[in-house]
């Protein structure tokens, strides 16, 4: 019970991240597709949260990760995003997807390598 309201709130809380993201910043909106992002945040979630195993991500995850601009996607992880995701999880999951993040591209508090 406890785990399932743990997953809760961190979905809870990477979707409202998400909606200030969106709703804060307009060039996020029209450079990173909207509809993209809110298919990583339903899809990818648990394969980026903070804490647990490092996963594969399903095939789901990955279809929109293909679908996504990850660099532009990566711009608007900030410190308060980070408490959430683990960027390191991001990049793993873009390049298991077939998606590599550009070497040098900030990504949060990392640079992918």
């Amino acid at each position: 019970m406890a785990r399932a309201t743990t997953r809760f709130l961190a979905l809870a809380m990477v979707m409202m991240m998400a909606g200030v993201i969106i709703s804060d910043h307009r060039a996020f909106a029209q450079s990173c597709d909207n509809n993209v992002v809110q298919g990583l945040v339903s899809q990818c979630e648990q394969y980026v949260t903070r804490g647990g195993p490092q996963d594969q991500p399903s095939t789901t995850c990955c279809d929109v990760v293909k679908k996504a601009k990850l660099e532009c996607v990566c711009k608007y992880v900030t410190p308060a995003v980070e408490l959430m995701i683990d960027p390191k999880k991001v990049v793993y999951v873009a390049q298991t997807c077939g998606v590599p993040i550009p070497h040098g591209t900030k990504c949060g508090s990392i640079t992918v390598p």
